[in-house]
């Protein structure tokens, strides 16, 4: 049976104990009995050379440089300190994983970009997108827009293994035969997202070069 000895608490304040100033154990054949009962109070004098009085708090002392078990209330909150760190912790490492934390990650890669309808301008045409995952972990597309209105998907959702490759079939029907284009975006789990392709209908030979002209200053015309 573990025999038990007392340390003085009054280590803080305008005006310490010097036993507790100096830590000092005090063995249980040393303590007088607290008149009335309750705590037995600490010996010896303050810093300033009155008597102590303070609460004597009991320890457990077993053998050996580290058999001293602490049962003091006012070492407690060091035990929930280290209980509540180790909580942030796992709660760390559980809100990171999702961001990529030990975990393969997908990649996506969509081609043609841009996506060009070919054809005679007006009616209905459809062109294929290929989706590669040129990462380790699964691809999951949760989310598609398109715009404007005359372009449009089928599906919400595409899921595609490491390494694979889907196709995604994106259709245009307007009977408009003029140039039209829009954006089809593509929202992942890919760091990157969202990727956003290009489309293009009811283009003319010439549509390559306007589009370098009205962006190029080298093929600007002077007035």
């Amino acid at each position: 049976m573990k025999k038990l000895s007392y340390r003085c608490e009054n280590e803080y304040g305008p005006d310490p104990c010097e036993y507790a100033l100096n830590n000092y154990t005090i063995p249980e054949s040393e303590v007088t009995p607290a008149l009335g009962g309750g705590r037995p109070k600490c010996p010896g004098k303050t810093r300033s050379g009155l008597p102590c009085n303070a609460d004597l708090i009991p320890i457990a002392v077993g053998k050996g440089r580290w058999g001293e078990a602490i049962l003091a209330e006012g070492r407690l909150w060091m035990v929930l300190l280290g209980g509540a760190f180790f909580l942030l912790l796992l709660a760390g490492v559980w809100y990171l994983s999702p961001l990529g934390l030990g975990q393969s990650q997908p990649s996506l890669l969509a081609t043609p970009n841009p996506l060009l309808f070919s054809g005679k301008p007006g009616g209905k045409k459809s062109a294929q997108l290929t989706i590669r995952n040129n990462g380790e972990g699964e691809l999951v597309i949760d989310r598609i827009e398109v715009r404007p209105a005359a372009f449009s998907v089928s599906g919400e959702k595409v899921r595609i293994k490491a390494k694979g490759a889907a196709k995604l079939p994106v259709r245009f029907d307007s009977p408009s035969i003029d140039l039209t284009e829009g954006e089809l975006v593509l929202h992942s789990n890919d760091q990157k997202s969202p990727t956003t392709i290009k489309l293009v209908a009811n283009r003319d030979p010439w549509w390559v070069f306007r589009k370098l002209e009205s962006t190029s200053t080298l093929l600007q015309k002077e007035p």
